[in-house]
């Protein structure tokens, strides 16, 4: 993934940076073969699962399925992350930033 921004803090207009946290992925099987043109092919059918946090305190969690990397390849590109928001963070949560400063609204 090449950028990440955190969604409730997109929602809100706020800036924050975002931690990368624990994941798990699934252990199915996968299949990688070369096409009849000689293209590589690599489908992966695990669903990745990680943790995110950011500079504001918010924490969601993102699955997704990886695509083929063969560009003329359908397999996963159609596939939306699907981004689940939670509940905001407290003291004493883990990952909680005890040194979080009030961000002002991004006036951009």
């Amino acid at each position: 993934m090449e950028k990440l921004i955190c969604p409730k803090c997109q929602e809100l207009k706020l800036k924050s940076i975002v931690r990368c946290h624990d994941g798990t992925i699934t252990a199915m099987g996968t299949s990688d073969f070369y096409d009849e043109g000689g293209g590589y092919h690599f489908h992966n059918p695990n669903i990745g699962n990680n943790n995110y946090s950011c500079s504001n305190n918010h924490s969601f969690n993102i699955k997704n399925k990886i695509s083929c990397p063969n560009f003329n390849c359908d397999y996963g590109k159609n596939d939306k992350p699907d981004i689940t928001i939670n509940d905001d963070l407290k003291k004493g949560d883990l990952y909680f930033n005890s040194d979080a400063a009030t961000i002002k609204k991004d006036q951009s």
